[in-house]
C-alpha cells in the first residue's frame, strides 16, 4: 500500500516514486508488475489508476474516524 500510495503522490511517475521510497528504479518496476500480478488489474488503465486512487482515499479517510 505504501508504494501504491507514494506512486499517486508523485501522479504516476516512476522516477520520482523511487526517490521518494529510497528504491532503485528497477525495484519499484519490480513491485509495480508485482502489484498487476497479485490483483490482476492493469495500472496502464486510466480509470483502473483512478479506482485505485480513490480505493486507497477512501480506506485513509476511514482510518482517520
Amino acid at each position: 500500500i505504501k508504494t501504491l500510495e507514494a506512486f499517486f503522490a508523485c501522479h504516476g511517475n516512476l522516477s520520482q516514486t523511487a526517490e521518494m521510497l529510497i528504491v532503485h528504479r528497477n525495484t519499484l518496476l519490480y513491485r509495480m508488475n508485482r502489484i498487476n500480478d497479485i490483483a490482476t488489474i492493469d495500472l496502464d488503465r486510466p480509470e483502473t489508476r483512478l479506482a485505485l486512487h480513490l480505493a486507497l482515499t477512501i480506506r485513509r479517510l476511514l482510518a482517520l474516524n
